[in-house]
């Protein structure tokens, strides 16, 4: 789990509720840092704010490579709305909720997310696993 927001005591905060619910959570301070988390790690899922200085969550969500992690957009919706970035960025963005947060929608979307990024990364290794599968033919 990558949090990826500048505001120190809102990404501390988010940890905490996170960690307590039993996730690994990594920190970014903005979309430049989230995004070499992203290469370097194995993420399940990004909670990122749109606003940040360096790269912002709209310079993440145009530059992150596919297959991505689901993206769980958390913004205070300042420019735009939440249909908007869905809308621009589709199925990368997995849900776009607005600041302040409630832990226990936070937790919700969290798992949600979670739990279709692993299903489709089973999915993907299943059609893998198939695709390199030679047949054999046997005349009857």
């Amino acid at each position: 789990m990558l949090i990826a927001d500048d505001y120190a005591p809102l990404r501390e905060s988010l940890r905490a509720v996170l960690e307590n619910a039993g996730l690994e959570v990594i920190e970014a301070e903005n979309g430049a840092v989230a995004l070499q988390v992203v290469v370097a790690n194995d993420v399940d899922v990004m909670l990122v704010d749109l606003k940040m200085p360096v790269c912002d969550g709209y310079e993440v969500l145009r530059r992150l490579g596919e297959p991505a992690p689901p993206v769980i957009v958390l913004s205070a919706f300042e420019q735009a709305t939440a249909e908007d970035v869905q809308t621009e960025f589709g199925p990368k963005v997995f849900a776009a909720l607005r600041k302040p947060v409630s832990p226990g929608l936070l937790l919700d979307t969290v798992r949600r997310a979670v739990e279709s990024y692993r299903t489709a990364k089973t999915l993907q290794s299943s059609h893998e696993v198939v695709d390199g599968l030679v047949t054999w033919s046997h005349p009857l």
